[in-house]
């Protein structure tokens, strides 16, 4: 009896492992590296597009700038892929001609081992199609619809360039100008556009070169494989150009106060997080009797972004006349490394007020 029911509790040990590894074989595959879908009906046509740049994964809507999405959303969307067996929906090209006002459809994948699919519709659709979209449709409503266009401004090279930083600029008239570094010769010019995803980079003149990137709200990422070569630098694909915000770099914030010496206010800083920011501290006198005591200078604190995000900032005042007294701050570091500089509540009173600047 014993040899039964042991033998029965290993036959559905195996049948559970079976059905467990049918489940992993099922789910598992080569995930989706990217995923291109338009649909067109008498509804405003939808268009959206997923791309995997380096680590990242990267959604676009309508031409909007590409932005990052979470690995869950990845996870959802390589679900419905096996789900619907999009894959063997390969080479499907179909019509019907004789529907006046109805669907099309384009569909483009490439998997992560390389294989591509393509179909592609008009009033014809592949099995479970509609129940397909709906997925599609309520993925969609998941994601917040990402702002149109590319920002122009600077782009720097994350690499080196030759002879000196390679940069690019893309300006708001449409035209772009790059040059690959001091010793290059080259400059190259033309005009930009924009197209789903992607960033068109055509020159005017011969030999008329056509640099595609993905463009995101702080960088452009640069497709090689859809790209001619730039004529001096060799860039990888997937190369980072990130956004610069001026010439020298970011915008730093600046905050100023007035103290003497032999008895002034000292000021220091206190930054929550010192990951966002940092802060050097300068002393400028007002003339050359700086060893006077009594002599008036101006204390500048310049805070520097290092990577976006908020952190509260209190400059701390201690003078041996007036006491003590904290002047709270919020900084607000942006995705190109610009900082500002918002006054708090409880903001402190002092005879030596911080003069602000007139654009944080």
């Amino acid at each position: 009896m014993k040899k039964h029911s042991l033998f029965r509790i290993l036959l559905s040990l195996l049948f559970i492992c079976c059905l467990f590894s049918a489940a992993i074989a099922e789910n598992s595959g080569p995930g989706v590296e990217q995923f291109f879908l338009t649909r067109s009906t008498d509804l405003p046509s939808v268009t959206f597009e997923l791309l995997h740049i380096r680590d990242d994964w990267y959604f676009c809507q309508d031409a909007g700038i590409p932005r990052k999405v979470t690995p869950a959303l990845i996870q959802e969307l390589n679900r419905i892929v096996s789900q619907y067996d999009l894959i063997s929906w390969n080479g499907f090209s179909e019509n019907d001609p004789d529907v006046l006002d109805g669907e099309m459809f384009s569909l483009h994948m490439v998997m992560a081992d390389g294989t591509n699919v393509s179909a592609a519709g008009c009033n014809a659709f592949p099995d479970q199609y509609y129940e397909f979209t709906e997925e599609i449709d309520r993925l969609l409503r998941e994601i917040p619809v990402s702002p149109a266009g590319v920002l122009p401004g600077e782009y720097r090279y994350e690499g080196e360039g030759f002879g000196g930083n390679f940069t690019l600029t893309v300006s708001e008239d449409k035209t772009f100008l790059f040059s690959e570094g001091y010793l290059s010769s080259y400059l190259g010019t033309g005009t930009w556009f924009l197209e789903g995803a992607r960033l068109y980079l055509e020159e005017r003149e011969s030999p008329f070169y056509r640099f595609v990137f993905m463009p995101t709200a702080d960088a452009l990422f640069y497709l090689a494989d859809e790209s001619d070569p730039f004529p001096y630098v060799q860039v990888a694909n997937h190369a980072r150009f990130d956004k610069l915000s001026q010439e020298n770099g970011a915008i730093v914030a600046d905050l100023s106060f007035r103290s003497f010496s032999g008895g002034g206010p000292e000021y220091s800083v206190q930054i929550e997080d010192p990951e966002v920011l940092t802060c050097t501290k300068s002393i400028e006198y007002e003339s050359e009797t700086s060893e006077i005591p009594g002599a008036p200078y101006t204390v500048t604190l310049t805070f520097t972004g290092l990577k976006a995000g908020e952190s509260q900032v209190v400059i701390l005042e201690n003078s041996p006349l007036t006491g003590s007294h904290q002047f709270p701050f919020l900084a607000l570091v942006d995705q190109w490394g610009n900082v500002s500089l918002t006054v708090q509540m409880g903001f402190g009173s002092s005879g030596d007020q911080p003069v602000l600047p007139d654009n944080p």
